[in-house]
Parts: C-alpha cells; sequence; structure tokens
C-alpha cells in the first residue's frame, strides 16, 4: 500500500507529483479506509479464473443480474472476486487516473459503490466501477479485455447500467489537440455519443486534467454529479468548468 495514503499531516500526494490538500473528512475516510485496502490487497482471491463465487450476488447487489442478449448470456459479480480485474484496471487507465488497487475493492464495500466485472457466457469481458445515490450514477471507469473490444460488449454494459439508472453521467478525458492520446480520446466520446449520451456542456478540472462530463439526459445536474464524485474521491479538490464551444443545456 502506498505510504502517500497515510495522511499524517492531511496531504495526499496526487500520482502526478502535485500536493492536493484535503478536508479531514477525506483524511477520515482514508485512513479508515486504507486499513482495509492493505487486508483486501493481500488477499485477493487467486484462482484459474473459473472460481464461481461471487455470482450469488447477481440479485442482492445493485440490482444486477443474467441478461440475455444475441451476443450470449451477460452477467456481472464483485470485482473482487475476479483475479484479472487488477491487470485490466492497471492496464487500461493511465497511473495519473488511477488509485490503489485494494482501496477501490476496500471502497467498494460502501452503500452507493459498485466494482463489477463483466461476462459473456462466463467468459471475462470487462469491469465497471459506478457511484450511484438516489435516482442518480456516475461510471467512474469502464474497461473491455483488449482482445474483445471492437464486438459490441462495451455498449452492452452500458445498456444494462443505465437500465438500472436512466439518469447516469460519466468523465472522459477531454479532447486536447495537444494530448498525445488524442485520437483514443476522440474515439471514446465518439462511442459514448453512439451509445446515448450526450455532452452537458462541463468539464470537470482536478490535478490529473480535463475531463467531459456526459450524461444520458440533457438535464441532468451536473453540480450533483460532482458531489456524488467527490464521495469517491473526498481528498481531490476539483472543479466545473464550461467546456468550450459546447451549450450547457440546464446548468
Amino acid at each position: 500500500m502506498h505510504r502517500n495514503l497515510l495522511c499524517a499531516n492531511k496531504l495526499l500526494r496526487a500520482p502526478d507529483g502535485n500536493r492536493t490538500r484535503i478536508s479531514s473528512l477525506g483524511s477520515s475516510y482514508l485512513n479508515h479506509w486504507t486499513t482495509s485496502a492493505m487486508f483486501l490487497e493481500a488477499n485477493i482471491p487467486q484462482s484459474d479464473g473459473n472460481d464461481k463465487r461471487g455470482f450469488a450476488l447477481l440479485q442482492t447487489t445493485a440490482g444486477f443480474g443474467m441478461m440475455e442478449h444475441m451476443s450470449g448470456t451477460l452477467s456481472s459479480r464483485w470485482a473482487g472476486f475476479e483475479p484479472r480485474a487488477k491487470a485490466l484496471y492497471v492496464s487500461s487507465f493511465p497511473k495519473v487516473e488511477r488509485f490503489p488497487y485494494g482501496l477501490i475493492c476496500a471502497v467498494a464495500y460502501l452503500p452507493g459503490f459498485h466494482f463489477r466485472t463483466w461476462y459473456i457466457d462466463g467468459k471475462f469481458i470487462g469491469l465497471t466501477y459506478t457511484l450511484t445515490r438516489h435516482s442518480m450514477s456516475v461510471i467512474y471507469y469502464l474497461a473491455v479485455v483488449e482482445e474483445e473490444r471492437g464486438k459490441g460488449y462495451g455498449a452492452l454494459i452500458l445498456k444494462e447500467l443505465c437500465k438500472l439508472r436512466p439518469r447516469t453521467a460519466l468523465i472522459t478525458e477531454s479532447d486536447d489537440i495537444q494530448a498525445a492520446n488524442r485520437v483514443q480520446r476522440q474515439r471514446r466520446i465518439a462511442f459514448y455519443l453512439r451509445n446515448g449520451f450526450v455532452q452537458t456542456g462541463w468539464q470537470l478540472a482536478d490535478y490529473s486534467g480535463l475531463y467531459d462530463i456526459m450524461a444520458t439526459v440533457s438535464g441532468l445536474d451536473v453540480r450533483k454529479a460532482r458531489r456524488l464524485i467527490g464521495r469517491f474521491t473526498p481528498w481531490v479538490q476539483s472543479r466545473l468548468v464550461r467546456s468550450p464551444g459546447v451549450p450547457s443545456p440546464g446548468a
């Protein structure tokens, strides 16, 4: 577990080396959950991927269940039971956007935080991390296994998530002409637009950069979405900024 999470002076060193001041609430949150995270990271189940534990949670956690599609049967379970989830998480997101794996597993025990792995006919295809409060949900992480991309599985997962919470938002890296991964950013934005999301006209700015806030409804309250994200990362300072050239209906 990273030493930077032991917040004795209530300062957290962000992954890019900047220091971000956190509140006393954020400090308590981190100190409490770091202990659990250290335990979980040392005890993440190791198996051949055929471990069936956790499927019993499908009907009892967050409303997830078995879903029949033309591609096969889509199912999900808590990510802590999937030994391949950590490798997908690390490979799919840059270091500056990641938190210690044990920490996000520990936080997923809190009400409203859902860390899921997804399967087609039992085959591991991806993961999601969502934050939910009342009628709103925010997709914080979504990743599909590299060799399974281009098969429509990401769209299937999005569809199921939005069924559970029609008022769903997400954050994705903003299009930046100077970004080394600009093409990848543009593809992600286009993917979300194809699958029913719209630009809210707002971006979330924090130490790691600018992120477009997209949503399934044009009038979604972006301030509530930001507060929901803040429940997941209370030690990170962020602010809302207008997206250049994008109208912001309902904001």
